[in-house]
């Protein structure tokens, strides 16, 4: 029986592979994706059949060779690499005479460069090369999809006119791929033209068309010849004139260009970049990157370049000029882009602001300045502002006037204003303006044009002309979700949230949510049926977010350099578990963000209140809370005040490898003890209480480090992640609530154990449907190792090892081996491995890991490290969206 399956399987195939050419074009073959990319030998591999489509590819490939002969002339072959400057250093030395330590270094350097550029051009040519066929698998060039769905939908409906066979024929087909419309000659001359790109002059890319056994289809084999990797060897910056000279020479350290380094188009691209870059940032508005020349010299030693670096013969005159900024022009329109008569003009010479919204009659009079008129005619002042009401704009000018920073330069103490000379033209400063406008989030267009304020050719002054579009009013979203988690549950989630934006005309944003999910309890958990319908939970949240630091009056003065947020929250959540208690939770806070550069973000929570209320109990919780009374202290009635605050560094937006430090330290109860201390009860008095509840008092801290390394090519990573932390409870409170104290486990922790299944220390609690309340923590310590590499197209494989574990502070009898001790802690930390796969979908990161114990920290009845049961009960299965780390 499988053998005649099998036969049928087979067979079928074979007529679908024979339908895929029969209604290809006449002299047309099939292209079926590449079979090799060979690196560094000629592929000696003989085809049946090669198709060299001269006709179409004739004036590519011409160029291509004229290229190729003519750097040949120029260049030569003589280069060195690193083998070449161990034979030339042994050349110079006595033949048993082993390397110096400074030799060694120099060879071991020459190769650290020559690995690196070869990786980098690897991907780019593969990336050139490496077109996918018909039915690829993923996205891959050498691999195909069995059943060729797209051909077969296309060779059967291609031309059809009835509903369903078009429909058919849009839907499912896919228009074949030629060995004609691949071009595998064209690309390998691209695929050439990027090894010179990057430094290898002598390279060369050739190609090979390989028929299969049905001669209508054919494989593509290509073979790179790299040669030898061009150095640079000098760098000298000539001719610029004296100030532009003394500004490129200040920062030469940040320069893209250093000896040694591969004489790449990338890296010189980059360089001149940079140039414009400072240049622009010095008040050099109509400086251009195309104003930097280079001359090469590869004659002067071989394998090197001497490289200059100058400035275009054609350099305009006004290129050579620095710019100072004189007045600025706002033009606000509201949200239906409606363009018009600006009827409201609002501020003072240099920075004005006008307002048209479709609407009202066109006013050319300045609001303002009718208003001081009247003023000045003695008009009452209830007159005035029916004026200013009924003509106002959406936004408040001083909103916008604020983030004006340019403004500021050179101003005095007293805010006088500064002089035009000490407003220079910064590229860098002015996108931090745009940017601050945008971040404001009430428009839906924001752009800026420099206008020259005179047409003299002597002008060095410009206006700035700003064109802002508002947003909608309200922005509304729905959320609907899906859970499934490790205690058993599984249910589904809703939520809506509606906001007004600039909801005080002063860019503020006034957000209200609701939330809800429902959850059922499945499979062996379920004890019963009161337990099916009784888990749910449900909050709301109002906010009124700032888009400045609001704190006493202060704040619009101070720190508007910076990227800085106020938020004030109040939030409320009912929560009930089936078959344990239902909860309250109330909360209110204030929140502060700044941010003055990209790689440092300050948080800090002012002022934060919860309050947690028990509404209801059952017997089985009440059970377990008198056995576990430092557990009965964590879930009790209380109130929580507290202050956090959160410092995050990130590494620059270009870093090779982006690392992340986060530091948050959180504190309660203490302002609220001191304050009964001032009253005269002592600061380590337990049981005081707060509106006659019991209020929490601890001390919070944790550190995260997390680095990510580009290894061997450009979409292979080593992912590193470090995280301790601890909370300490004294004084009002043995212990901190639940939502404080530390769990592990998890699909975004240790990952060969469900969440909350490990810990405290050694800890192993007799009854495991009580673990996800009962293994918490007041320390914690977790590390993880992930090695990230593609596998097929969009889909990606990890390789990973997880440790870690959360102990308590104290020794409970509840909890024996839970306690930290140092000559226990490497032994009790929990150790998995595992592998995973990874679908890119560019928005999200589909994500599946299987975990496998190594070592769990409690008695297993095992001996040994390895002390898992079984292989089967030590695996972990965890489906995630997005990366764990």
């Amino acid at each position: 029986m499988k053998q005649s399956f099998s036969i049928i399987i087979l067979t079928a195939w074979l007529l679908c592979s024979c339908y895929e050419t029969r209604y290809l074009p006449k002299d047309e073959v099939l292209y079926t994706g590449i079979s090799d990319i060979a690196y560094g030998h000629i592929s000696t591999r003989k085809s049946k059949q090669k198709t060299q489509q001269a006709g179409q590819e004739g004036v590519i490939a011409a160029i291509g060779d004229a290229y190729t002969n003519v750097q040949n002339v120029l260049t030569g072959t003589a280069s060195l690499s690193p083998a070449d400057i161990v034979k030339s250093i042994k050349e110079n030395t006595q033949k048993d005479e082993p390397l110096t330590p400074a030799q060694q270094d120099s060879v071991k350097k020459a190769r650290e460069v020559e690995d690196a550029a070869m990786a980098t051009v690897k991907e780019e040519v593969e990336s050139v090369l490496g077109i996918a066929p018909n039915n690829s698998l993923l996205g891959s060039s050498r691999i195909r999809f069995p059943l060729p769905i797209g051909l077969w939908a296309y060779n059967s409906f291609v031309g059809s006119k009835d509903g369903l066979g078009k429909w058919l024929f849009h839907t499912f087909a896919a228009e074949p791929k030629f060995i004609t419309s691949i071009n595998p000659r064209m690309r390998a001359q691209i695929a050439q033209n990027v090894l010179r790109n990057h430094g290898y002059f002598g390279g060369r890319v050739l190609y090979e068309v390989q028929p299969q056994r049905n001669l209508r289809k054919a494989k593509v084999a290509y073979s790179v010849l790299p040669g030898s990797l061009y150095r640079l060897d000098s760098i000298a910056y000539q001719q610029f004139p004296p100030q532009t000279d003394s500004i490129i020479r200040s920062q030469l350290r940040h320069s893209h260009l250093q000896t040694g380094m591969p004489f790449a188009a990338s890296s010189l691209d980059a360089e001149r970049n940079r140039l414009h870059r400072l240049m622009r940032n010095n008040g050099y508005y109509f400086c251009q990157p195309a104003y930097f020349t280079y001359r090469a010299d590869t004659l002067q030693r071989p394998g090197y370049v001497q490289l200059q670096v100058r400035p275009s013969t054609e350099l305009p005159a006004i290129a050579g000029r620095r710019f100072h900024l004189r007045n600025t022009r706002i033009y606000l329109t509201n949200h239906n882009g409606e363009l018009g008569v600006y009827n409201d003009s609002l501020g003072t010479q240099r920075v004005r602001m006008m307002y048209f919204d479709g609407k009202r009659a066109p006013d050319e009079a300045s609001t303002y300045l009718q208003a001081k008129q009247m003023q000045r005619e003695g008009r009452t002042r209830k007159e005035i502002g029916r004026l200013l009401t009924s003509a106002r704009t959406p936004l408040k000018y001083s909103v916008l006037r604020r983030l004006l920073f340019y403004e500021t330069q050179g101003q005095g103490r007293r805010g006088a204003p500064s002089p035009l000379a000490d407003r220079l033209y910064r590229q860098d400063l002015q996108d931090f303006v745009q940017d601050k406008i945008s971040s404001l989030g009430v428009f839906s267009s924001v752009s800026t044009e420099y206008v020259l304020t005179d047409t003299t050719s002597t002008c060095d002054s410009l206006d700035v002309v700003m064109h802002l579009t508002l947003d909608k009013p309200y922005d509304a979203e729905f959320r609907a979700s899906a859970a499934a988690k490790s205690n058993g549950y599984v249910g589904p989630g809703l939520g809506f949230s509606m906001t007004k934006r600039n909801a005080f005309r002063g860019a503020e944003a006034l957000s209200f949510s609701i939330f809800g999910s429902y959850e059922w309890l499945t499979g062996a958990n379920n004890k019963g049926r009161s337990s099916v319908l009784n888990s749910y939970e449900y909050g709301t949240s109002l906010s009124l977010d700032y888009p400045y630091i609001r704190l006493f009056g202060l704040g619009r003065r101070f720190l508007r350099h910076s990227l800085a947020t106020t938020s004030f929250k109040l939030e409320a959540k009912w929560l009930n578990r089936a078959a344990y208690f239902g909860r309250v939770s109330l909360g209110a806070h204030v929140d502060y963000t700044l941010q003055r550069r990209y790689t440092d973000r300050h948080e800090l929570t002012l002022f934060r209140l919860d309050y947690d209320l028990q509404l209801h109990s059952t017997s089985a919780f009440d059970s377990l809370m008198t056995v576990n009374k430092a557990l009965a202290v964590s879930m009790r009635n209380q109130f929580v005040p507290s202050m956090q605050y959160t410092y995050t560094h990130s590494a620059p937006r270009d870093a090779r490898n982006p690392r992340k430090v986060v530091v948050t330290v959180k504190e309660a109860g203490n302002l609220t003890s001191g304050l009964y201390a001032a009253c005269g009860r002592p600061f380590s008095q337990k049981n005081k209480n707060l509106f006659t509840v019991p209020f929490a008092q601890y001390l919070k801290a944790t550190v995260e480090f997390t680095d990510l390394i580009r290894v061997f090519r450009t979409h292979t990573y080593l992912a590193a992640r470090v995280m301790a932390g601890a909370v300490v409870s004294y004084g009002n409170a043995s212990i901190a609530p639940y939502t404080d104290l530390f769990s592990i486990g998890g699909a975004n922790s240790l990952r060969a154990f469900t969440l909350r299944s490990i810990g405290p220390g050694s800890y192993n609690p007799a009854h495991s449907g009580y673990s996800y309340i009962d293994q918490m923590g007041d320390l914690k310590f977790e590390a993880n190792l992930e090695y990230r590499f593609p596998i097929l197209g969009s889909l990606g494989g990890a390789v990973f090892l997880d440790a870690g574990n959360v102990w308590l502070m104290r020794n409970h009898e509840d909890h024996p081996g839970g306690a930290f001790h140092f000559r226990n802690a490497l032994r009790e930390l929990a150790l998995g491995t595992g592998v995973g796969i990874r679908y890119n979908l560019d928005f999200l990161v589909l994500r599946f890991d299987v975990g496998i114990g190594l070592h769990a920290p409690y008695d297993t009845g095992k001996p040994g490290y390895y002390n898992m049961p079984s292989f089967g009960k030590s695996l972990g299965y965890h489906f995630a969206v997005g990366y764990p780390f």
